[in-house]
């Protein structure tokens, strides 16, 4: 992996960078091919900015992650634990950060506004919930595959009402 910053020395003047991965592989034919890929990143411009821009999905993948590794070690009540920790951690930093007290759902950044009910779908995954009681083999197996699918809104549909579903 290599990072490169054409020009260092001066300061940002866009509000946009740009994140260019490469790939060197040969096909199956034996010809060598170069993969481009180019994906812009807004450039955030304030603390508020920066906490709106906050991917939840993605975030809460990483959580659930972090909490799955844990429970190699730890009982499930404590890997369970960890999440709600997590979550209660991140707002606990942007309250501190931004000094504001959050009693409503107004006072959170609106990139926030379903990561609850995202959180609670994931604790209520075969991942991560205790009751109806989950075999070691399917937890282990939700596990192995666990990716971002298991973190998005649609999948847990069955905990928005109706009227707030999504589809994909």
């Amino acid at each position: 992996m290599e990072i490169v910053l054409k020009n260092p020395d001066t300061s940002v003047k866009e509000n946009v960078a740009y994140l260019q991965a490469v790939l060197l592989y040969t096909s199956s034919t034996g010809q060598r091919m170069i993969r481009v890929h180019n994906m812009p990143i807004m450039i955030a411009t304030s603390k508020q900015d920066l906490w709106n821009g906050v991917n939840m999905s993605a975030t809460t993948n990483w959580l659930a992650r972090q909490a799955a590794m844990r429970l190699t070690m730890t009982p499930l009540a404590r890997g369970r634990l960890s999440i709600q920790e997590a979550v209660e951690n991140v707002c606990r930093v942007y309250k501190e950060q931004n000094r504001t007290q959050l009693r409503t759902a107004e006072d959170y950044p609106v990139s926030w506004c379903s990561w609850p009910l995202i959180t609670l779908g994931l604790l209520k995954s075969v991942a991560f919930r205790d009751e109806p009681i989950v075999s070691v083999d399917e937890r282990s197996a939700m596990f192995l595959t666990f990716g971002q699918q298991h973190c998005n809104l649609p999948t847990f549909s069955s905990v928005l009402p109706s009227t707030r579903s999504t589809s994909s």
